[in-house]
């Protein structure tokens, strides 16, 4: 997801950094207590031993997906930056005591000469990370013990946060890719139901 703001051009800012971090760090946090499950199981050891495999998480399925929208952008001409949103950082951070994470951590902004196809191809770059990511982890899948435990929630992962972006709804990303080809949009969305019914079948 990516919404406009304008300032003048940079490739990576400062600012853009701190907030990168700041939101990895949060999210981090939040997905390992979700994982170790912290409010029942009260075990300190276990939630440190998830903060590598969250992290893993986090740094594919989010910074990655982002980055997607960004180098895009920019090969455009485009201003393109992160931007966190506090507030949903907190929500994050709570709802994970819950044992599940529903983030909606930021967002990268965009300014320049964007028209509708400009726009979609933009957008589509995000869930392609993750889909690609997802193919990338398939054959984790197949591996025994904790290597296929942690291909199996990346490839999850990645998959659905793919899917959830390409609802046709804005601000999501699924929305403007609707927007710019009704064709492109029932394409992807179909390859990466059925790559999540692939993942649903090993879960």
């Amino acid at each position: 997801m990516y919404n406009y703001y304008y300032i003048p051009a940079k490739k990576f800012s400062s600012r853009e950094i701190k907030e990168l971090l700041i939101s990895v760090g949060i999210l981090t946090v939040a997905f390992s207590i979700a994982f170790s499950k912290l409010v029942i199981s009260r075990n300190i050891i276990l939630f440190i031993f998830f903060l590598p495999f969250a992290l893993l998480i986090v740094s594919t399925a989010f910074v990655l997906h982002e980055m997607g929208h960004k180098l895009v952008a920019q090969k455009y001409g485009c201003w393109a930056e992160y931007r966190m949103y506090h507030r949903g950082l907190l929500v994050a951070l709570i709802v994970s005591f819950f044992g599940f994470v529903f983030a909606a951590p930021g967002a990268v902004y965009i300014a320049g000469n964007v028209d509708s196809e400009r726009n979609g191809k933009i957008s589509l770059a995000g869930p392609g990370v993750n889909v690609l990511i997802s193919l990338g982890a398939l054959p984790l899948l197949f591996l025994p013990g904790f290597i296929g435990l942690i291909g199996f929630y990346l490839g999850y992962i990645n998959i659905f946060l793919a899917l959830f972006n390409m609802l046709p709804f804005p601000p999501l990303d699924g929305s403007k890719i609707f927007r710019w080809s009704k064709k492109m949009y029932a394409f992807a969305l179909m390859g990466m139901i059925i790559l999540f019914g692939f993942y649903l079948v090993f879960s």
